[in-house]
């Protein structure tokens, strides 16, 4: 209960800070922005279950706000009534105007599944359905909410065991595999000495790259295993197959 009233006064003492914020810029008493005004406080309590219509009283106060260079404070004031910084805020807005670009129909579609077009973790999925014609009739609508989620729950649930499987020994035995094909039927020496040149340029660079994520110690060389670390410019001169493991992974 207590906790209730704290939420109510602080959403009342809202209002106040924000007449006083637009006093002498902007009339605070005109119809259009006192509604707005007055619509954000059940906004805000309720955002985290209604990111959409709160992003449009959002967008709609920065517009109206536009012309007195006075929406930073605003969406600081607002920002903290919730506890937040003043980008969420401004991501909130921004997921709005995103959203609203979907029609009226697909809108309408999620609105009957309850799923909020300006939620973050649905972002994906309303720019797959931005990708798409727009549909002309509710059915049209609902077939194309139905693709574009099904497309990127897939796409999220192959990347996700795409990501499980990757272990380094997974890594390791495909790279062995590309070494074998390039270098079939090649003398086992210079295939040895080849590959031997690579790894030395790996370990070197992963040390390195360890040393700056604080991972590792850093060191003055690679771990030799035979001939001199080089760095990749002279690998890609010296050994095509590593341009072309370049290419393969971009």
């Amino acid at each position: 209960m207590t906790e209730k009233i704290a939420e109510n006064d602080k959403m009342s003492n809202l209002k106040t800070t924000l007449m006083e914020i637009e006093k002498g810029h902007i009339d605070s008493n005109g119809v259009e922005l006192t509604e707005t005004r007055n619509r954000l406080p059940a906004a805000l309590q309720a955002y985290t279950q209604n990111r959409f219509d709160l992003g449009e009283i959002l967008f709609k106060y920065r517009e109206l706000l536009k012309p007195t260079k006075r929406w930073g404070p605003t969406a600081r004031a607002i920002a903290a009534a919730i506890n937040r910084d003043e980008r969420t805020v401004y991501r909130i807005v921004k997921g709005y105007e995103l959203a609203i670009q979907l029609s009226p129909e697909v809108l309408a579609v999620l609105a009957e599944r309850n799923v909020d077009p300006a939620e973050p973790k649905n972002s994906r999925a309303v720019r797959k359905l931005l990708e798409m014609p727009k549909p002309v009739s509710p059915q049209d609508a609902d077939a194309a909410v139905k693709y574009a989620f099904d497309k990127v729950s897939k796409t999220g649930a192959r990347k996700t065991a795409q990501t499980k499987s990757d272990s380094v020994e997974d890594f390791t035995a495909r790279v062995v595999n590309l070494f074998a094909e390039w270098y079939q039927g090649a003398m086992p020496q210079q295939r040895d000495n080849d590959v031997r040149h690579a790894l030395e340029m790996v370990i070197d660079d992963l040390v390195k790259l360890g040393a700056d994520r604080g991972r590792l110690q850093p060191r003055k060389s690679g771990i030799q295993l035979g001939r001199k670390p080089v760095r990749p410019a002279a690998m890609e001169c010296e050994f095509p197959f590593f341009s072309e493991l370049h290419a393969g992974a971009s």
